[in-house]
C-alpha cells in the first residue's frame, strides 16, 4: 500500500516526535546524497532561529533583554 501524506501530516508527525528525533530526520535529510531537495546552511539556520526563539524568548530571561 501506497500512501501519500499532506505537508500538514508531516508536520504533525513531526512536531510530536521527540526533540532528538527532530534532529537525526533534520541531519538524514542535510547529509542525503539521494534526497530530491538541497538544504543550505541558510535553511537550516532559519530552522534553528525559531526553535532558539522559543527556548530564549521567556519571561525569566526577559531582564537580560534589557542589559
Amino acid at each position: 500500500m501506497n500512501q501519500t501524506l499532506t505537508i500538514e501530516q508531516i508536520i504533525s508527525a513531526i512536531q510530536q516526535i521527540p526533540q532528538e528525533d527532530k534532529r537525526i530526520i533534520l541531519a538524514a535529510l542535510v547529509n542525503s546524497e539521494d534526497a530530491d531537495i538541497e538544504v543550505s546552511t541558510r535553511d537550516v539556520t532559519n530552522l534553528s532561529e525559531s526553535a532558539f526563539m522559543q527556548v530564549w524568548d521567556n519571561p525569566e530571561d526577559a531582564v537580560y533583554d534589557e542589559l
